[in-house]
């Protein structure tokens, strides 16, 4: 579990849910989530989870409960002793990657930056942004992976398996 409200890293609002027996914050502004923490009573280690963009959760939560990944992510955590704590390669919020690529342009608000997220806290990375280096924008997106293991490789990954791409 947590103790105490989260304060906003880069300048947004923080925003707080209860849902499944989990407590869900994150910090919103305008169009983008900069970060999501998911905490459960039962798991006791925060672990970085990095995946492509935001879904359905921005704002002060209206489509949280339409966000897929974020159930499934609760569902994969609640017994592993971890709390996810999701960081995106881009913050722009947006349910379909489609666009967050039709408005590339809008991809990253300028208040977040991986430097302000602490590597410290953190007692495991896992990656999990899928094979969209492999398309559209596909070297920005490696210089941004490239960017991001940087920034948390001191960081025990969690390793997953791989996709069809290698990925």
């Amino acid at each position: 579990g947590r103790r105490g409200k989260l304060q906003p890293l880069f300048g947004g609002e923080v925003f707080s849910k209860n849902i499944d027996g989990w407590e869900i914050s994150w910090e919103s502004y305008e169009g983008y989530r900069y970060w999501c923490y998911q905490s459960h009573n039962s798991n006791s280690f925060p672990a970085a989870v990095v995946m492509l963009n935001p879904g359905s959760l921005s704002g002060a939560g209206e489509n949280l409960s339409k966000d897929t990944t974020l159930r499934i992510l609760r569902e994969v955590f609640v017994s592993t002793g971890f709390n996810p704590f999701i960081i995106n390669l881009y913050n722009l919020a947006t349910p379909k990657p489609e666009i967050l690529f039709n408005d590339w342009n809008l991809k990253d608000n300028n208040r977040f930056s991986y430097s302000g997220i602490s590597i410290f806290t953190f007692k495991a990375v896992l990656y999990a942004y899928g094979d969209y280096e492999n398309k559209r924008y596909g070297d920005e997106i490696k210089d941004r992976i490239v960017l991001v293991k940087k920034h948390f490789s001191a960081v025990k990954e969690i390793i997953i398996p791989k996709n069809k791409s290698g990925t």
